[in-house]
């Protein structure tokens, strides 16, 4: 999933996020650090991937009929 995605669309004052050993971590403009509600990252990570997944079949057409 799109982590990194979700947890800017979800915290807006994040500017900077960085993940090591599947740990993320967010700060803000000023180098303080971000709380990062989980529940909202996994709710927009799943939506991404759903949205994602919703359009395999445009992609896939798109591969075998390019404009």
């Amino acid at each position: 999933m799109d982590y990194l995605k979700a947890i800017t669309n979800t915290h807006p004052n994040a500017v900077s996020v960085t993940e090591i050993d599947s740990v993320y971590t967010a700060l803000d403009k000023d180098g303080n650090s971000v709380t990062i509600d989980q529940s909202l990252v996994d709710a927009e990570a799943l939506r991404i991937k759903t949205e994602h997944d919703s359009q395999e079949y445009a992609r896939n057409r798109q591969a075998e009929y390019p404009a």
